[in-house]
């Protein structure tokens, strides 16, 4: 059995690992590191393992589409909310750890998986992931708005290219 596992990150994160955790096997295994997301995609791949990442993204629609090059998709870690739209929170790291702030989606849950249907997966497996908690603070008022007790995860597979009604986005 052959596994050739590329991960792709951010550029800081890309350079970390491809100066001390790259390996080639004997029996052409390989683990590499990429921050260029469209050819890592364009070189033919079976899955795309996103966890808690799809959320950081400020294009994330276009990055789902070009998910689609890969016929299975694994998203783990996706905060859904129970609001009729998306919205964007700023996440507070504690200074503990960081003390860092940085945007994020909350996706919302009524339009989660037709978002998926629309963007060519069909759902497979879906699960919950009660190790993420999370709650929204209103900045204006002070008091919190929304709370999960868990994030979300999808195995999806890839819907015949007939079956969608959306052009492929290429970038």
């Amino acid at each position: 059995c052959r596994l050739q596992w590329v991960v792709c990150e951010t550029t800081a994160v890309a350079t970390a690992g491809s100066s001390g955790f790259t390996f080639n096997k004997p029996n052409g295994s390989t683990l590499s590191f990429s921050d260029k997301a469209a050819e890592v995609l364009a070189n033919g791949i079976d899955l795309v393992f996103a966890s808690s990442s799809l959320q950081y993204l400020e294009h994330w629609p276009q990055m789902l589409q070009a998910f689609r090059a890969a016929p299975w998709l694994l998203l783990d870690r996706v905060p859904l909310i129970d609001h009729p739209s998306d919205l964007i929170a700023i996440q507070v790291v504690p200074a503990s750890y960081t003390d860092t702030r940085y945007p994020g989606w909350k996706f919302a849950s009524t339009t989660w998986l037709p978002r998926l249907a629309q963007a060519g997966f069909e759902p497979v497996l879906q699960w919950l992931v009660p190790e993420d908690r999370w709650t929204v603070l209103d900045l204006e008022t002070g008091q919190y708005r929304w709370s999960a007790q868990h994030d979300h995860g999808f195995l999806l597979q890839r819907q015949p290219a007939e079956s969608i009604n959306q052009p492929s986005v290429v970038f």
